[in-house]
């Protein structure tokens, strides 16, 4: 099932700044992470990852959130881009598991708040668990123009299987 709601601009006075990206390298001073056949999901050879901070999934990490960059192989653009670029990364959750198990998306609603004609640079994203027990997991994203200002929200909720 699948909700979309279309407005325009109502009043521009009650504009509330969201937050920045801030505090981390240049993109292209990191490494891309490989796309690896039978092992990253096939969307993902589509688009050039860089991480920033946190942890991998599987990794068994003690915290359940990171920051990365990623961008179309390809330049695409618009709300469908958008949504890919939000929905394209992994739970955080699966950063705490220390072997592979399989997660599915439970509810996802994203939120735009700037779509651009073109996504040719590098987006920022921000995600992390909220909260997790018993399989259930609430996520939170940010995803970020190359100037920092904010572009979407993702909220989830995943359930984990391992």
């Amino acid at each position: 099932m699948a909700s979309l709601v279309f407005g325009r601009a109502r009043n521009e006075a009650m504009r509330v700044a969201g937050p920045t990206w801030t505090d981390a390298p240049d993109p292209e001073t990191l490494q891309d992470l490989p796309y690896i056949e039978g092992v990253t999901p096939e969307f993902t050879k589509h688009v050039a990852f860089r991480w920033v901070d946190g942890a991998f999934p599987y990794s068994g990490a003690d915290q359940a959130k990171f920051r990365a960059y990623a961008r179309f192989r390809a330049p695409a653009g618009g709300p469908e881009g958008l949504l890919a670029l939000l929905d394209v990364w992994p739970c955080p959750s699966l950063s705490v598991l220390s072997k592979p198990a399989a997660a599915s998306t439970v509810q996802w609603t994203a939120h735009f708040v700037d779509v651009p004609e073109r996504l040719e640079s590098w987006l920022a994203y921000e995600y992390e668990t909220v909260a997790g027990e018993g399989g259930f997991h609430s996520a939170r994203g940010q995803l970020f123009a190359p100037d920092g200002r904010l572009l979407a929200l993702s909220e989830q909720l995943v359930a984990v299987f391992g």
